[in-house]
C-alpha cells in the first residue's frame, strides 16, 4: 500500500476480506457463549504485578492452540482514566483481548503510546495495523460511532 493514510478503493477492498473473517471469528465465539471472563485470582490485588495493573490480557491465538477463549480482566478495566468510558471502552478491551485470542494478534502500538495508531507507510503500516490487536479494537469502536472527533483525533495522533 503506497499512500496509509489516503488509500485507494482497490487498495481498502484488498484488506476487506481480512476485516470480514476476523470480525466474523470473533463475534461467532462471542455470541455463542464460548469466551470465559475471569481474573487471575492468584495475582488479585498484586499491585507489583504487570498483568493485574492492566485492563485485560489475552494469551495470543490462545483459541487455535488451546480451544479455550479466556480473557483475563484486571484491575484497570474499571478505571475511569481510560481513553473511552463505561460500555464503549469495555466493549473495546473486549475487541482488544478477542483480536489476540481468535486472530493471534499482538500489541505493536496501543492508543496512548505517544506515536499514536495513525497508519504510516514507513512506520506503522496497513500489514501491520492488521496484526495489532489495538487496531481491532479502534476501528470496531469507529464503526460503531463510539469515538467522536476529539477521542479519534487522539488516538491517530
Amino acid at each position: 500500500m503506497d499512500d496509509e493514510i489516503n488509500q485507494s478503493e482497490t487498495e481498502l477492498a484488498a484488506i476487506a476480506p481480512t476485516l470480514n473473517i476476523g470480525f466474523k471469528k470473533m463475534a461467532s465465539a462471542m455470541t455463542k457463549g464460548q469466551v470465559i471472563l475471569t481474573d487471575v485470582p492468584a495475582i488479585r490485588g498484586d499491585t507489583t504485578n504487570k498483568i493485574w495493573l492492566s485492563k485485560a490480557a489475552a494469551a495470543p491465538g490462545s483459541a487455535a492452540s488451546d480451544g479455550l477463549r479466556v480473557i483475563y480482566i484486571e484491575s484497570a478495566f474499571f478505571d475511569s482514566k481510560n481513553i473511552l468510558s463505561g460500555k464503549k471502552n469495555w466493549t473495546r478491551i473486549l475487541v482488544h483481548e478477542m483480536a489476540h485470542v481468535e486472530l493471534a494478534a499482538v500489541d505493536v502500538r496501543y492508543a496512548h503510546d505517544s506515536l499514536g495508531m495513525k497508519p504510516e507507510k514507513n512506520n506503522f503500516n496497513t500489514a501491520t495495523c492488521l496484526t495489532n490487536a489495538e487496531s481491532w479494537a479502534f476501528f470496531a469502536a469507529d464503526c460503531a460511532g463510539a469515538l467522536d472527533d476529539g477521542v479519534r483525533g487522539r488516538v491517530l495522533k
